[in-house]
């Protein structure tokens, strides 16, 4: 008997009308439906397949449990229970379809499955869905890069800070808890930045929310929240305030303590640089005197506005020695 085949389907953001002609022919040629979900009820892949009209009622509906943790150990057990249980079908000369949400190939718990039936040897088809942020920023109406720029996608495992001072456009998914932390962060860049904001929530279905102000972020909810931040650039000196990450004693005597051409942008946030021991691996201009001290006196790293974020990021180092 021939082994089915295993096809990992994106079934796009949630409309119906963004599902491919390729994702609907798996769904209705495949006898073996599997779900993200426990509960059909609860999964939005399986609403999806449901609107495109295709009897799903004569299928087998196959329901996992991908636990939310972090847990290697129990995220393995799952991912390999669910690789059993889609290769009892495959083995039994049954094609099986997994829908997953947006694309397979982006933040999808499928693509675990996908490597463990590879290893096994199955036949696999992995067939590409719209993703929210593509599907968000065309709701939005913008684009998310153009000729040079470059794309940044940011699940919410990351650091935020760190997050911001990446070049070129930013796109914050799966933020769930730290949704709220993300606007306070972006609101408190506003002080010294400028830069284009976009958030949707829900993006293309009924209960679609949108909005372009931060100060608008109360009306958005839910896990399925995109973020998308562009065109980030600093604002004018008149415009610039002391902020969590820049601070100027002009009172100071020794202000400014190393030289620089713009003064405006002297950050005082540092006084005495946190980095000095890291040696040879703090990133400034330093040199080493006859006597093999550490001289920098020509160093003004820390004492540049934008490096806020690169020298708490340094800082780690010193905790990893």
């Amino acid at each position: 008997m021939m082994k089915g085949i295993f096809y990992g389907t994106g079934i796009g953001p949630g409309d119906p009308e963004l599902v491919t002609i390729k994702a609907r022919i798996a769904i209705e040629k495949c006898p073996v439906i599997v779900l993200p979900n426990t509960d059909r009820k609860d999964c939005i892949a399986y609403k999806t397949a449901e609107k495109l009209g295709i009897d799903l009622k004569n299928k087998i509906i196959v329901e996992t449990d991908f636990p939310m943790t972090k847990e290697d150990e129990l995220l393995q057990k799952a991912w390999n229970e669910t690789a059993d249980s889609i290769a009892g079908y495959l083995d039994g000369g049954k094609d099986v379809c997994f829908l997953t949400i947006g694309d397979p190939s982006v933040y999808s718990t499928c693509m675990y499955v996908v490597y463990i039936l590879m290893e096994r040897g199955y036949s696999i088809k992995i067939i590409p869905g719209v993703t929210s942020f593509t599907a968000a920023a065309c709701s939005a109406g913008i684009d998310l890069a153009s000729q040079n720029e470059k794309i940044h996608v940011i699940p919410g495992s990351y650091d935020i800070e760190k997050s911001f001072y990446l070049d070129g456009t930013l796109v914050f998914m799966k933020s769930g808890k730290k949704l709220k932390d993300l606007f306070c962060f972006l609101s408190d860049q506003k002080k010294d930045y400028d830069f284009d904001f976009c958030a949707v929530s829900n993006c293309s279905f009924e209960n679609e929310v949108m909005v372009n102000e931060l100060s608008d972020v109360n009306r958005l909810s839910g896990y399925l929240t995109t973020v998308i931040v562009k065109n980030i650039r600093e604002k004018k000196t008149s415009e610039r305030k002391n902020s969590s990450g820049f601070f100027q004693n002009t009172s100071c005597k020794f202000f400014p303590c190393h030289k620089t051409e713009n003064l405006d942008d002297f950050n005082c946030m540092f006084c005495f640089c946190p980095l000095y021991f890291l040696g040879d691996r703090c990133g400034g201009d330093f040199y080493y005197t006859d006597k093999g001290i550490k001289s920098c006196l020509n160093c003004s790293f820390p004492h540049e506005r934008n490096n806020y974020g690169r020298i708490t990021e340094r800082l780690k180092m010193l905790n990893a020695d």
